[in-house]
C-alpha cells in the first residue's frame, strides 16, 4: 500500500504543472519583443549612437562658420600724496580715471577637408542608422527563434504529459485485471514501467524548455513565468533560386547596405586626404578694438579714445604634401588601400549573403519534405496507438507492445514538431537576410492551398 501511495504521488508531481501552465498568462510576440526592445543594452547603444550622428549631420554648416571672439576690460589707477604728477606734487590721494577697452576679432579657415564634410557626415549618420537597424534585427531574431522554441518545447511536453496520462489509464486497466486474476505479474510491472519511462520524458522535455525560458526572460526582462502563443500553422513555401532571390533582395539586405556605405565611407576617406594634400589652406581674420578713459580729470572726452581695425588674408600651398614619401602622401596611399578593402568587404558580403540564402532555402526544403513525412508517419502511429489500446483492452496484446506504440506515436509527434519549428525559423531567418518580413514572405512564396 505504501508503495502504492508513493507511485500515485509521484504521478501527481509530474502532472500538475501541465494544470499550473494553464493559468499562466500568455505573451504574445509582439510583447516580448517590446519588452526585449526595451531591455536590450546593445539595441540602446546603438541608439545613442544615431542619435549622435543626427544632431552632427545637423550641425554640418557649421563647418562654414567663422569663430568669434569678444573681450572686454575695465581699469583704473590712483596717485597718493607725494607722487610728483606733471610740475606739483599731489597732496592728497587722487584716482587717475577710469579705463575701458573692448574688441570683437573674427576669423575663418578654409580647407580641402571641408569639401568632404558634408558627405562624411551624410555617410557616418547612414552607418549608424545601419548600425541600429542591424542590432533591431539581430535582437528580434533571437528573440524569434527562443519564442517559438518555447512554444515547440511546451507543445512536446504536453504531449508528453498526455502520453503520460495514457500510461496511467493502461497501468489502472493491468491492475484491474491483475488483482482479477486475470493477467500476471509481469503484465502489471510493464505497465509501471511505462509509466515510469513516460516521467523520464515529461522531466526531459521540461528542464530542456525551462532552461530555453530562462534564458528568454533574461534577454526579454521579464519577470514572472508566462506561456506563448502556439506555434502557428505551417505555411510551406515554394521558394524560386538561391541566385534568383539573392539578384531581387540583395541590395536591400543590411548586410550589403551596410558594406556599401563602409565603401562610400573609404571612398570619402579617400576624397579627404587628396583635398587635404592639394587644396590650398585660406585664413582670413578680422579685428576690432576700442579703447577709452576718462583721464585724471573724470571728464570722458573723445581725445581719450581710440579705434583700430584690423584684418588679414593668408593662403597656404601645402607643396610638402605634394612630394612622392611625404606623410600625406603615405595617407593618400593608405586610403587608397582602405578603398580596395572595403571593396573586397563588401564582395565578401555579397557571398556571404548569397551562401546564407542558400543554407536558409535548404533548411526549408529539407524541413518541409521532413513535415510531409512525419505527417503521414503521426497518422499512422496515431491509428496503430488507437487500435492497440482496444487490443490491450481485449487482452490481445502484452502492456509492452502498447507501450511500443505509444512510444512510436510520441516520436512521430516530437519529429512533427521539430521539423515544423526548423521550417519556421529557418523562414524567418531568410526574411531577415533578404530585408522582408516574414508576412511578406509567406505571402509572396505559399505553395497554393498547403498550410498544416
Amino acid at each position: 500500500m505504501r508503495n502504492v501511495l508513493a507511485f500515485l504521488l509521484s504521478l501527481a508531481f509530474f502532472l500538475a504543472p501541465a494544470a499550473a501552465a494553464d493559468d499562466l498568462p500568455v505573451v504574445t510576440l509582439d510583447e516580448a519583443l517590446a519588452s526585449a526592445e526595451a531591455n536590450s543594452i546593445g539595441l540602446q547603444q546603438a541608439r545613442i549612437k544615431l542619435d549622435q550622428t543626427v544632431r552632427n549631420q545637423d550641425a554640418v554648416m557649421t563647418t562654414f562658420m567663422p569663430d568669434l571672439a569678444l573681450t572686454a576690460g575695465l581699469s583704473t589707477g590712483a596717485v597718493f600724496p607725494g607722487h610728483v604728477l606733471g610740475e606739483a606734487a599731489v597732496e592728497s590721494t587722487m584716482f587717475t580715471g577710469l579705463n575701458v577697452s573692448a574688441g570683437v576679432a573674427a576669423s575663418f579657415t578654409f580647407d580641402g577637408t571641408m569639401i568632404t564634410d558634408g558627405a562624411g557626415r551624410r555617410i557616418a549618420k547612414e552607418g549608424a542608422t545601419l548600425d541600429y537597424a542591424s542590432a533591431h534585427r539581430d535582437m528580434e531574431s533571437s528573440i524569434v527563434d527562443a519564442y517559438w522554441s518555447i512554444a515547440a518545447g511546451d507543445a512536446s511536453e504536453q504531449s508528453a504529459r498526455l502520453s503520460l496520462e495514457n500510461a496511467m489509464v493502461s497501468y489502472d486497466s493491468a491492475k484491474e485485471m491483475y488483482e482479477a486474476g486475470l493477467a500476471d505479474e509481469l503484465t502489471l510491472r510493464d505497465a509501471e514501467l511505462m509509466i515510469q519511462q513516460a516521467e523520464i520524458q515529461v522531466q526531459t522535455l521540461s528542464d530542456a524548455n525551462a532552461l530555453t525560458k530562462s534564458a528568454f526572460m533574461n534577454a526579454t526582462g521579464l519577470k514572472d513565468d508566462f506561456t506563448t502563443e502556439p506555434m502557428p500553422g505551417t505555411v510551406m513555401l515554394d521558394l524560386p533560386s538561391p541566385e534568383d532571390l539573392f539578384d531581387e533582395y540583395a541590395e536591400g539586405s543590411l548586410d550589403i547596405r551596410t558594406a556599401r556605405n563602409d565603401l562610400l565611407n573609404a571612398q570619402n576617406g579617400l576624397d579627404t586626404a587628396n583635398v587635404a594634400s592639394f587644396v590650398p589652406v585660406l585664413a582670413v581674420n578680422v579685428n576690432y578694438n576700442y579703447a577709452g578713459s576718462t583721464g585724471a580729470g573724470g571728464v570722458w572726452d573723445y581725445s581719450h579714445q581710440t579705434h583700430a581695425l584690423t584684418g588679414g588674408v593668408t593662403l597656404t600651398l601645402p607643396i610638402s604634401s605634394m612630394i612622392p614619401g611625404s606623410e600625406a602622401d603615405m595617407l593618400r596611399k593608405d586610403a587608397g588601400d582602405a578603398v580596395s578593402l572595403a571593396s573586397l568587404a563588401l564582395q565578401s558580403a555579397q557571398d556571404t549573403l548569397l551562401e546564407g540564402i542558400r543554407q536558409s532555402v535548404m533548411t526549408i526544403e529539407q524541413s518541409q519534405k521532413t513535415i510531409s513525412m512525419e505527417t503521414a508517419r503521426f497518422e499512422t502511429a496515431k491509428r496503430s496507438y488507437e487500435l492497440a489500446q482496444e487490443s490491450f483492452s481485449a487482452g490481445l496484446i502484452t502492456a509492452s507492445d502498447l507501450n511500443t506504440r505509444r512510444n512510436s506515436l510520441l516520436s512521430a509527434e516530437l519529429s512533427l514538431l521539430s521539423a515544423q519549428l526548423d521550417q519556421l525559423v529557418a523562414s524567418y531567418d531568410l526574411s531577415y537576410m533578404l530585408g522582408i518580413s516574414i508576412e511578406s514572405l509567406q505571402t509572396k512564396y505559399m505553395t497554393t492551398g498547403e498550410e498544416n
